[in-house]
């Protein structure tokens, strides 16, 4: 059933804007990290994911605000194409993001080949289905035209399609939580000193400081469950009538791009300093993560090593 909408939801566009800022704020404090660990290195797979993840929420977002905000009396056919660019440019962007936290858990479970193409075929799937809700959800919208107000101003959508689609990401999210839990559970239940909640949330496997005491990191399942518990209420506020239904929009896009772009720094971090969550064949790897992006890396390192020893030589 099509739902009403305010036709310029005034506290989503300084949502937008005060998320952006917040984006470029999260920038500004890991750029550093971002030259180290992802622009200096040989490009591969995981800098792809993260050089989408990262940025494209500056491309997406832009968009929404002149399809809101900035266009002149557009036409009808105008909103529609910009409202559905920005639409996939969101699923898209977000289904990025969780990419990296599919392959996170599936570095949990060891690189368990199970586990590994039932999460592939479920992210797949997952993809399709929600392209297609968002041509469906594009479809639903009608706008009003006229007056020379300037902006898009969409009069009705389709709220429930709107709700089952944030709501299988939802899904998704809670599947990669209860997998890292399921799987870290046996380890952190024999800590001591520390309650077991805590220590689930908090533990990302063991480093040492310079005198040898064990410490916990606080990355661990910690981004899983905010960005949970973000989405949740996320969908608690698009089920609310008014402008106010939206405001969580995009801020949840936001924490996807950064969260999933913190993941891959910390790794790198770890990998840097050798510690025992360092995932790489040269450290003592934590029986709680061993990630397989830096492991993949290593193996691609490692392979190239042996096509150049085995190289003959050319000189005489």
């Amino acid at each position: 059933m099509a739902t009403s909408i305010s036709t310029l939801p005034t506290p989503f566009l300084i949502a937008a804007i005060d998320d952006q800022q917040l984006k470029a704020y999260d920038w500004l404090l890991t750029i550093g990290s971002e030259f180290t660990y992802v622009w200096s290195r040989r490009w591969g797979i995981i800098e792809l994911l993260y050089l989408f993840s990262r940025y494209l929420p500056f491309v997406d977002t832009p968009i929404m605000l002149i399809y809101h905000f900035y266009l002149v009396d557009p036409s009808i056919e105008a909103c529609h194409t910009a409202l559905t660019a920005q639409c996939v440019m969101y699923i898209i962007g977000v289904s990025i993001s969780e990419q990296i936290f599919m392959i996170r858990t599936w570095a949990v479970w060891k690189k368990n080949n199970v586990v590994g193409l039932v999460l592939f075929i479920g992210t797949a799937a997952v993809f399709i289905t929600q392209l297609y809700l968002t041509a469906v959800y594009a479809s639903s919208l009608t706008y009003f035209q006229g007056y020379n107000l300037g902006g898009c101003f969409i009069i009705t959508s389709s709220s429930k399609v709107a709700l089952l689609s944030i709501g299988i990401f939802l899904f998704v999210q809670f599947t990669y939580l209860m997998l890292v839990v399921v799987k870290i559970y046996p380890t952190v239940r024999s800590e001591r000193g520390i309650s077991l909640l805590l220590n689930v949330i908090l533990q990302d496997g063991k480093s040492s400081d310079s005198h040898g005491r064990q410490l916990l990191t606080i990355t661990g399942i910690f981004f899983y469950i905010m960005l949970f518990v973000l989405i949740l209420v996320n969908i608690i506020f698009l089920s609310q009538p008014g402008p106010i239904s939206t405001v969580l929009t995009i801020l949840t896009r936001i924490c996807h791009s950064i969260f999933a772009s913190r993941i891959i720094l910390h790794i790198r971090d770890v990998d840097k300093h050798g510690t025992n969550d360092a995932f790489t064949s040269t450290a003592v790897r934590s029986v709680i993560f061993t990630d397989v992006l830096c492991q993949i890396e290593m193996d691609d390192q490692l392979n190239d090593s042996d096509s150049d020893s085995e190289r003959p030589s050319l000189q005489a």
